[in-house]
């Protein structure tokens, strides 16, 4: 139970943008289930439990920058996860941990340039995510995770040149996240979600020459997360993403529209950098916005 505390405590630090408090927290809630672990060698929920610790401080690494550590972490989920469904195979619960740890290193494999390895990771956590849905159509969160992987495979996609596939992989997991919305209307999750997929097909279009499409995406992708961030103005991620949506607009935009769009950016940013809730990549989010808004002007 104190892992468990532990945990929440690092989550609530870490979505305020407390990374440091997050990870002692983490790392004290990891210490707690290695030792519970290693008193119950044949208990497997105590295994999946140092995987929630892994994963967890895998994410703050990453969001610090720090990526031989992030790495570290997740292939410890990974090699947990594996182990799990071969003792026990029919469980769908291990099948969807994999899947997620599948993802995870498929991220991190993009992000540094290995697009290979991450279409790798991304097909077989696919794969998973497939058979989970056909086993239990009705389930919400099997739904929500072959879209995700549909999401992440249409990123690794497009990186190795394949657009026309990355495409129907986009449209695929709008089509699912609309539904999920349909379906549970005041889950904001599923709300967020839909709003990501219309950003990445934005991101797509823009990336095909087609700005007045991806200007569409990117306002239905607002629409979706701009009242949630309204709702909810001490959640960074929440911040995070109307951020990185009005910087894509501003990209799909001329004149006033792209003025306004980096404006907006730069008042949110300004917020979330005194929180300090800002992770490595996002701390680089200001030259960029203002080197933008430079040009905006000049152009008027």
């Amino acid at each position: 139970q104190l892992s468990l505390s532990l945990n929440k405590i690092g989550d609530l630090y870490f979505r305020r943008g407390g990374a440091e408090v997050a990870q002692e927290a983490f790392e004290e809630a990891l210490e707690l289930r290695r030792e519970l672990a290693s008193s119950e060698p044949g208990n497997l929920g105590f295994q999946r439990d140092i995987s929630g610790s892994l994963e967890r401080l895998g994410k703050v690494y990453l969001h610090r920058g720090e990526m031989d550590d992030a790495l570290k972490a997740y292939e410890g989920v990974l090699e947990i996860a594996r182990s799990l469904t071969v003792n026990e195979p029919g469980n769908t619960q291990f099948q969807r941990d994999l899947s997620i740890s599948l993802g995870m290193l498929g991220d991190f494999s993009l992000r540094n340039g290995e697009e290979d390895a991450a279409l790798k990771f991304y097909q077989e956590g696919l794969e998973i995510d497939r058979v989970l849905v056909a086993l239990d159509p009705d389930n919400t969160s099997f739904k929500s995770g072959l879209s995700l992987s549909l999401m992440r495979q249409a990123d690794a996609l497009w990186e190795h040149g394949e657009a026309k596939a990355s495409f129907e992989a986009i449209r695929e997991t709008l089509d699912i996240r609309k539904a999920l919305v349909e379906l549970e209307p005041d889950n904001t999750s599923f709300q967020r979600d839909l709003s990501m997929s219309h950003s990445k097909l934005g991101d797509l279009l823009l990336q095909q020459g087609d700005r007045g499409d991806a200007k569409t995406a990117f306002q239905d992708a607002m629409k979706l997360v701009g009242p949630l961030a309204k709702v909810e103005p001490n959640n960074i991620n929440l911040q995070a993403d109307v951020i990185a949506i009005l910087l894509r607009l501003s990209l799909a935009v001329d004149g006033p529209e792209k003025v306004d769009a980096l404006q907006q950016a730069l008042e949110r940013l300004d917020v979330l950098e005194q929180a300090g809730g800002l992770s490595a990549d996002q701390q680089q989010w200001r030259v960029l916005l203002e080197r933008e808004l430079e040009k905006a002007f000049a152009d008027q």
